[in-house]
Formats: C-alpha cells, structure tokens, sequence
C-alpha cells in the first residue's frame, strides 16, 4: 500500500493486492479461497489480508475524506476519474 498526503490536503490510500476491489473494504472481505491458495502464486495469510482490509474500513469511517484506490477495480477507477480525483492520463 502506498500513502500519499498532496499539498491541497487530499490524501490517497493506493489498495495494491491488499484490498483489490473496493467491495473488499465496503463488505470487510477479502479475495476467495481460489484466487489466494489455487489460482496465485503467493498463498496470502488470510487472516493478516483480512485484518488489514478491517484496518482499511475503519480508517475511512474515521477519516471520510480518505480516497481509496484498489489495485483491481475498473469501475471505482471510472468513477474516481469521473469526480476528477484521478486522471486517465497518469504520466503522460
């Protein structure tokens, strides 16, 4: 996960695998059984993913302001992009 604080006051939590899809924090679950102990390569403690999904969701009951961008979820990335928090053309 990275954190960043803008000099405008905004501040982003950027998910990565920790929290993929932006339900994963919503709904405090995390990626199924397949995805992390079949499909991938990196067999996730479970139990520390979903501490940290918790820790994310009640961060941003404490801190509304707080813009989290998921690692995996096109559609929050559309709608980021529509309210103007993220750009489409990042490095560009």
């Amino acid at each position: 996960m990275i954190y960043v604080h803008r000099s405008d006051g905004r501040e982003y939590l950027f998910m990565g695998d920790t929290a993929s899809l932006s339900d994963n924090v919503a709904l405090e679950r995390i990626h199924s059984r397949y995805v992390t102990d079949w499909f991938g390569q990196t067999h996730d403690d479970r139990s520390t993913v979903m501490a940290q999904s918790i820790a994310i969701h009640d961060l941003v009951k404490r801190n509304r302001s707080l813009i989290l961008v998921p690692g995996h979820d096109g559609r929050r990335m559309q709608e980021l992009i529509k309210v103007k928090s993220l750009t489409d053309d990042f490095g560009n």
